[in-house]
């Protein structure tokens, strides 16, 4: 896996800029500084092209009687929830809609009991954890497992690992682009070439990590 500074430094060398040699740092450089930057905007866009292998991870909660509204751990605002498992009950939950869940939770009594559905809630203000909420509410102790595409935090060191190296090439030729548009040359062909080898780099690392989940439908990079 390639580090913030190793991508900084393919992307200044592109760029017929000085690279960053083994005593320096990004912050010693104000135009690394910026490179930096866009190399976190682009890394952003492409974790959030697709539900990356590389990026999904499985969270895990109990649950209390008679509490409905839970976080998922180590998750944050971009995280995509893929799908829920009550383990103690050998069972998949289902996503509802939000009509379903009031229908099922405003009209009538429901009784509490082993959770068989959920619905999204947003995240929770306090941990900025995405939240859901379960249907039925739990009678008991019931363990949920999540399966989650949890995209990497902002890099921030110079000695950071990009997670998602299926898609170095397209984060490279991404931050590229930003930075030619940045000097006001993205009206040339040579921006038309980075644009397209950008769409080109991360639809293939998307079409090669596809063929690991044959069932979670197309994608297509715009």
């Amino acid at each position: 896996m390639a580090t913030r500074k190793e991508l900084v430094n393919e992307v200044l060398r592109r760029l017929r800029e000085p690279e960053l040699g083994a005593d320096s740092t990004i912050a010693s450089s104000t135009y690394a500084v910026m490179v930096a930057s866009f190399l976190n905007d682009v890394k952003e866009e492409c974790e959030d092209a697709w539900g990356w292998g590389q990026l999904r991870e499985t969270v895990q909660f109990d649950t209390e009687s008679g509490t409905s509204l839970y976080s998922l751990p180590l998750t944050t605002v971009r995280t995509k929830l893929l799908s829920m498992w009550n383990t103690t009950q050998n069972s998949r939950m289902r996503q509802v809609t939000e009509d379903y869940f009031n229908r099922s939770t405003l009209i009538g009594t429901q009784a509490n009991a082993g959770p068989s559905y959920y619905r999204d809630r947003g995240v929770n203000a306090a941990t900025e954890y995405k939240q859901v909420e379960l249907l039925a509410t739990p009678d008991g102790v019931y363990t949920i497992k999540a399966e989650v595409v949890n995209p990497q935090k902002e890099l921030t060191t110079d000695d950071e690992k990009v997670t998602l190296s299926m898609a170095r090439k397209a984060m490279v030729y991404g931050t590229w682009g930003l930075c030619i548009s940045e000097r006001g040359e993205d009206g040339g062909q040579l921006m038309d070439e980075i644009t397209n080898k950008y769409s080109f780099y991360l639809q293939t690392a998307i079409e090669l990590d596809r063929r690991s989940y044959p069932g979670d439908g197309d994608s297509e990079v715009v």
